[in-house]
């Protein structure tokens, strides 16, 4: 098996035998050998390293390639865990225009992928469902969820006596626009999804019904215009974990494209630290990813923005398969049966949000002027946690009419993916 690699204008790096532990080094040089760079060699098992071997000596003539073979590689991978090689190049000695140690290059290659989803749930004390006025509540000594008994929305949801949220996990279909997303007037195009996500309504349409397993119960929401049906599962396990599990179908035709398809929730302000596995450490995008690496990464919340000169989308975090929101007394663990896009931000949606019908004309008269600077924004006592399934692509051909590239869009047809939240005390 050959498998392109690590480019840079000067030298690349070929995968001869993935997973053998075997890499040819080509010198595209004219006049320069590799003398003065080091070939850095990581094997990462869900994101840590177990490997890590260096090549110092790449004295590789111009135009030349040369085969290492790599000492004691990993061959053997446990069944379910994620193994990815990185490969590194960097400057080993000092040069007029770069330090030592400066990466020129890398590039990363999947050996074996990881089981996405959640492990099985442990077993707790059984559940009890009761009905308190309007509230239903569904409990044990470990977990209480209390939801609308009409709406099936969440009112209340603690663990171990610790309020995790009191409000509802919203479905979401819209993203503050960015500039490249005003340029061509998705805040026209794609206002009913803007509207769809401020102003659904919802249904409790399954009752919840208790097993030994925990309780389930099924929600409908309806958009202002019909515009698709949003049904969601969930499930309340004893252990405290929820498992949700979402279903879109677009009602009728034509649609237009969705900016996010997925769903948010508001947390106290106190959960204050996150880490993931994914994409990183800064935001990512559909269209916008491959010049970051996966990893595990970790930073405070309110560091997951940017304050851009006018407020807008931002955050995103790509190929999530893991992420941990944390206060200092909870750790909250988000998993999906698929690779999620997720955010988080130290405020609402709406703060970063635009008014398509108070905002100004341009000069040009091709983009729309907004009233607020990204130094506007203010930090609320909440935290939304965004968790999708798909987020479209930022674009970016120009900013005053281009799309975004077909590929990296959502049309509208039927989607579904799963994920589960599961708190543990620190």
């Amino acid at each position: 098996m050959v498998v392109s690699g690590l480019e840079c204008p000067n030298s690349s790096c070929t995968c001869l035998r993935l997973g053998g532990g075997i890499i040819e080094v080509d010198n595209k040089n004219y006049f320069a050998d590799l003398s003065d760079k080091q070939l850095n060699i990581t094997v990462l098992k869900n994101g840590a390293e177990i490997f890590r071997e260096s090549e110092n000596v790449l004295n590789i003539d111009p135009r030349q390639s040369r085969i290492i073979t790599i000492a004691n590689f990993p061959s053997i991978y446990d069944l379910g865990n994620e193994y990815i090689l990185e490969l590194s190049l960097v400057q080993k000695l000092k040069t007029s225009l770069m330090p030592a140690g400066y990466e020129v290059a890398w590039d990363q290659f999947v050996l074996q992928k990881g089981a996405l989803g959640s492990p099985p749930a442990v077993v707790g004390s059984k559940m009890a469902l009761k009905q308190s006025g309007k509230t239903l509540v569904l409990a044990n000594k470990t977990v209480k969820l209390e939801i609308d008994a009409r709406s099936g929305e969440i009112i209340n949801w603690t663990f171990m006596g610790k309020k995790i949220t009191g409000q509802p996990i919203r479905p979401n279909f819209w993203r503050p626009p960015t500039d490249n997303d005003l340029g061509n007037n998705m805040h026209h195009w794609a206002k009913i999804w803007q509207e769809a996500s401020y102003n659904y309504s919802a249904r409790l349409i399954a009752e919840p019904s208790v097993s030994n397993t925990g309780i389930e119960f099924r929600v409908a929401y309806t958009l202002p215009n019909n515009e698709a049906e949003v049904t969601v599962n969930y499930k309340i396990y004893p252990t405290g974990r929820l498992e949700i599990n979402y279903l879109f179908k677009p009602n009728h035709e034509p649609l237009p494209l969705i900016p996010r398809l997925g769903m948010y929730m508001t947390l106290p302000g106190d959960f204050k630290e996150v880490s993931w596995y994914g994409k990183g450490p800064g935001e990512s995008y559909w269209d916008r990813k491959t010049g970051l690496k996966t990893g595990i990464f970790k930073g405070k919340v309110e560091d997951q923005f940017h304050r851009y000169m006018r407020p807008q989308e931002t955050g995103n975090k790509t190929e999530v398969r893991w992420m941990y929101l944390s206060s200092k007394t909870m750790n909250l663990l988000l998993q999906g049966n698929v690779f999620l896009n997720s955010s988080v931000w130290p405020f609402g949606m709406k703060e970063i949000d635009i008014n398509s019908e108070q905002a100004g004309v341009s000069a040009s008269g091709l983009v729309p002027v907004t009233k607020r600077h990204g130094a506007d924004i203010k930090l609320w006592e909440t935290v939304q946690w965004n968790i999708d399934l798909l987020q479209m692509g930022v674009g970016g051909d120009n900013s005053w009419g281009s799309m975004v590239h077909d590929e990296y869009t959502i049309r509208p047809m039927t989607y579904g993916y799963k994920f589960s939240i599961e708190p543990t005390l620190r």
